[in-house]
């Protein structure tokens, strides 16, 4: 790259490209915002009426052996107050002994990537390990499957370290939140433009977090007001949105779900402005992944109950086969494999998870929700 000889790009042209971005993002919010003032037109309607349909189905979804409960949903994310107890004791308290002692981040805990990260990325792929999946999926599986291995395997020779790893952290942040954030609207029913505007604004505010997440200490004092002036911004117009959104909500629980989800992305915030930035990660990540576990724990019970199980699985309990296989898989991946094959398996997620769980795929079968 220009001005580096080594070929990686600096701080400063970093927070220029996420400058840009975060602009261009809330444009792109703001145009979907102002959009909802124009009455739907009738395909568009039919259009966001098929987009729904596709989470609707989760209420009638077959056989119904197992339901994932909405009140377990909602209690994942007793976290968030959680976080904000701890850091309120280690203020008035402890006198911010806490935060001394804790890590920049969760995931530099080797227990947390142990049971966290790796585990709910290795079960995705396990729920895929079966005949009927493979014939159902085999195209997307296997362009996803060439591309994922390019990207992780090729790109980062000839991109600059730092560009790649924007890009992927970029990735991870959309896959965490586009997941939660599907799930409110989902829930809801909410479609429109108005829907879609609170989805972007909280992926925007959700970069401007987790950027000055990593880099608030190395940005300039004037550049890093700008960036938190903006931040403060848009988490406010995602709190607005969410009020909006939700007002019309079905009933209390998927009112609430709505507004945990404003929560988890304004206490993600207020964590790194108090410089608990521990917290900041913590709270999303605990909640993506166990609203993953539970949707494969569901799916792994009335599927093994349908279906069968392994002879040598026989005498676990059904619902431990995929966090307990994944746990132990994932302890190997720490152990022995490269980075770059963990990043495939990351992407490769990413990309598998974008369709397995859509109307009409055999995993839908498996899952259904109840109150």
């Amino acid at each position: 790259m220009r001005g580096d000889p080594s070929g990686r790009l600096d701080h400063t042209q970093l927070h220029r490209y996420m400058i840009v971005i975060a602009y261009w993002l809330t444009l792109r919010s703001t145009y979907f915002y102002l959009s909802t003032l124009r009455e739907t037109s009738a395909p568009e309607r039919e259009k966001l009426e098929k987009m729904t349909k596709s989470f609707a189905d989760l209420s009638q979804a077959s056989p119904p052996h197992l339901k994932l409960k909405i009140s377990w949903l909602l209690g994942i994310y007793a976290v968030v107050p959680g976080c904000l107890a701890i850091i309120a004791a280690d203020h008035y308290l402890w006198d911010g002994d806490l935060a001394r002692t804790l890590p920049h981040s969760p995931q530099d805990l080797a227990w947390f990537t142990l049971f966290f990260v790796l585990p709910h990325i290795v079960a995705s792929s396990l729920l895929l390990c079966n005949r009927e999946y493979i014939r159902h999926y085999s195209k997307p599986l296997s362009y996803g499957f060439v591309a994922c291995a390019v990207l992780a395997f090729l790109l980062p020779l000839v991109v600059p370290m730092n560009l790649w790893l924007l890009g992927f952290g970029l990735l991870t942040i959309h896959h965490v939140l586009a997941q939660q954030f599907g799930m409110a609207t989902g829930l809801s029913r909410a479609t429109g433009k108005l829907a879609t505007a609170w989805k972007w604004t909280g992926l925007v505010a959700g970069v401007l977090v987790y950027y000055l997440f990593y880099y608030s200490k190395t940005v300039v004092p004037e550049r890093a007001e700008l960036l938190f002036v903006t931040t403060t911004t848009v988490v406010s117009v995602f709190g607005v949105l969410t009020g909006l959104t939700f007002a019309r909500a079905a009933n209390r629980q998927v009112m609430a779900y709505g507004w945990l989800n404003f929560a988890m992305i304004a206490v993600a915030y207020f964590a790194i402005r108090t410089e608990y930035f521990f917290f900041a990660v913590l709270a999303p990540r605990m909640i993506h992944d166990l609203t993953a576990f539970s949707f494969y724990v569901v799916h792994d019970v009335n599927r093994g109950r349908e279906q069968g199980r392994w002879v040598f699985l026989k005498f676990i309990p059904i619902a431990m086969v995929t966090p307990v296989l994944a746990i132990l898989l994932a302890s190997s991946l720490k152990s022995f494999v490269a980075l770059a094959v963990i990043q495939f398996l990351t992407l490769f997620h990413y990309w598998t998870e974008r369709f397995t769980w859509k109307s009409g795929t055999p995993h839908r079968r498996y899952v259904s929700l109840s109150g």
